[in-house]
């Protein structure tokens, strides 16, 4: 029995197919992208010193530290020359993750329309003849193991793309996650319209960073704004936080403070808020939920002559004003 004629744009498909090195250019655009994966790194480690020497700029703010601890303005500039050299390695590796990630994509797709191509050809071929039964089950073998073997790859390339979209979620401006996402925020956090909020942000009055003053503004647009979801803000619109790193544990990212004795809907606010700016903005690494307060043991803390805890730290003041949730913005993780 004669093999049956193909139609003529699946022969054209094939051809094309044929003539092209799909899996080829996968596998060297999967080598850039791994390359471009340690550019970001390289850039990661040049951006250490400098954030060291902030962190020592930081400590000797603490009156008795002040003098045990010497920079030096040659190293320190040194430190800035090189984190301003892995700036560019991070955006340079990034764009390549991203544009390596997208031509992966595209080599994958192609691939794909090979394989059914192949599929198809392979199934017209087979026809209802016994006697080709036995060649069309050799190349639909074929083809499945080809199949099989691009689909693990396609699973990897989507992994590795998924990876390169949450560093740079992770990295970038939080404000611009915020406002990116605001219309979303707001609609979900309108259901509680009315709610009173306290802002802070880490730091005495001019030390908080560029980076924490816009973030604090755009939570703020998203909850108070007259746009907004609707909440009150308690005065002052934003408040500063001395020794909230130590006192937090690590300083990162951002927390919300609620009362234990507040009202059901209060606590529910909290943890809309915790949740809803959570899935945009990272997280307080230390904490897997908004801080809900002793009220007892806060009041016992502050102003009792053994401690210097004071009754308007916004980790404290939901302890005596049982209807407001306090906001605190700290340093991007």
């Amino acid at each position: 029995m004669l093999p049956p004629i193909l139609p003529p744009d699946l022969v054209a498909q094939l051809d094309a197919c044929a003539k092209s090195n799909f899996i080829g250019a996968r596998d060297t655009w999967l080598v850039w992208q791994s390359r471009s994966s340690w550019a970001v790194i390289a850039g990661l480690v040049l951006e250490g010193p400098e954030l060291v020497y902030e962190m020592l700029a930081l400590v000797r703010k603490i009156q008795r530290l002040r003098y045990s601890i010497i920079l030096r303005e040659n190293r320190v500039e040194l430190a800035k020359v090189a984190a301003f050299v892995g700036w560019f390695f991070i955006v340079g590796g990034l764009f390549g993750e991203l544009k390596s990630g997208s031509r992966i994509a595209d080599s994958n797709a192609s691939i794909q329309v090979c394989s059914d191509a192949k599929v198809r050809a392979a199934t017209l071929e087979a026809g209802s003849a016994t006697d080709s039964a036995s060649t069309a089950q050799s190349k639909l073998a074929e083809v499945e193991t080809l199949f099989n073997a691009l689909d693990k790859r396609m699973k990897e390339a989507s992994g590795e793309l998924a990876e390169t979209e949450q560093r740079v979620i992770a990295q970038g401006p939080r404000d611009k996650l915020l406002r990116n996402a605001a219309p979303r925020l707001i609609k979900a956090l309108s259901q509680f319209a009315g709610q009173r909020v306290k802002f802070f942000v880490c730091g005495e009055q001019g030390d908080p960073n560029q980076e924490m003053i816009d973030t604090w503004g755009a939570i703020s647009d998203i909850l108070v704004s007259e746009k907004g979801a609707g909440w009150k803000v308690a005065p002052p619109n934003l408040g500063f936080a001395g020794s909230c790193g130590a006192a937090q544990g690590l300083g990162q990212g951002f927390l919300v403070f609620v009362s234990g004795n507040a009202p059901e809907q209060t606590k529910s606010a909290a943890a809309g808020l915790w949740k809803e700016l959570g899935k945009v903005i990272p997280l307080n690494p230390a904490y897997k939920l908004p801080i809900v307060l002793n009220d007892d043991f806060v009041k016992s803390t502050v102003g009792n002559g053994f401690t210097f805890e004071r009754a308007d730290r916004p980790w404290n003041i939901p302890a005596f004003d049982t209807g407001l949730i306090t906001v605190l913005v700290e340093n991007h993780p």
